[in-house]
């Protein structure tokens, strides 16, 4: 029996080998080693990976969008869809995120009153109402009681990668995002933030009802929940669901 549900999920992937994933900016360095490691494996497979905020991801998805596997940078958002009637099956949690401060220039940015700083004229941060970095940022600031302090120095992404890319230019002279785009950076310093000063980063993924590659979708999936694919994600940065 077992031979021949192998056999059969074999057929299944040869006939549908095209992944196409939609994932929140903050994976765009790790979910390319992971597609790099999962096609050793899967060699005749192809996955198409396309990096949305989480929020941007989510209208597409409600729109229409062909699209097999979503990866966003919450939970909130999958969990949605699966109550919509969209998922194949409930969200899982695959990581954790965590905010740092950031800087590609001579700043000093070992304490928060770096927010303050008169040489700081901008402060760059995703959009709150898109991106679930940014709403953290947002709340990280409010709690450290410095946001009506700092809010006109914010200059604000589309997603957590068009705001690591204002930092990293030199358009904000620091910025507030995700330790897995700067850690990957050289030309980046960076400090970790109080992760109890924001909520709990739960960045889950989805299967979509709508896919024609399930098979391959799931394996996918599992690949990442796996022991290896965790352990890509724990050199980014992330951390693990307990």
């Amino acid at each position: 029996m077992r031979i021949l549900l192998a056999l059969w999920m074999l057929v299944v992937i040869s006939w549908s080998s095209e992944l196409k994933i939609i994932a929140a900016a903050n994976l765009k360095f790790v979910l390319e080693v992971i597609k790099e490691e999962f096609l050793k494996d899967y060699p005749d497979a192809s996955i198409q990976l396309t990096y949305l905020s989480s929020g941007k991801a989510y209208a597409q998805i409600k729109n229409g969008l062909d699209v097999d596997v979503f990866f966003s940078a919450d939970l909130q958002k999958p969990q949605r869809l699966f109550q919509e009637g969209f998922g194949l099956f409930e969200p899982k949690i695959y990581a954790l995120g965590k905010l740092v401060v950031c800087t590609a220039q001579e700043i000093n940015i070992s304490t928060d009153s770096v927010f303050l700083f008169s040489s700081v004229k901008h402060i760059s941060i995703a959009n709150p109402k898109l991106a679930p970095y940014g709403e953290a940022a947002e709340i990280f600031l409010k709690n450290k009681k410095i946001y009506e302090k700092v809010r006109d120095k914010l200059v604000i992404g589309d997603s957590i990668g068009q705001a690591f890319l204002h930092t990293k230019s030199g358009g904000a002279e620091i910025g507030i995002n995700a330790l897995s785009l700067v850690i990957a950076d050289p030309k980046m310093s960076y400090r970790i933030l109080d992760t109890s000063l924001y909520p709990k980063i739960e960045q889950a993924l989805i299967i979509l009802k709508k896919t024609k590659n399930e098979a391959l979708a799931r394996a996918f999936t599992r690949f990442v929940m796996s022991e290896k694919g965790q352990r890509i994600f724990e050199r980014f940065g992330y951390g693990r669901d307990e």
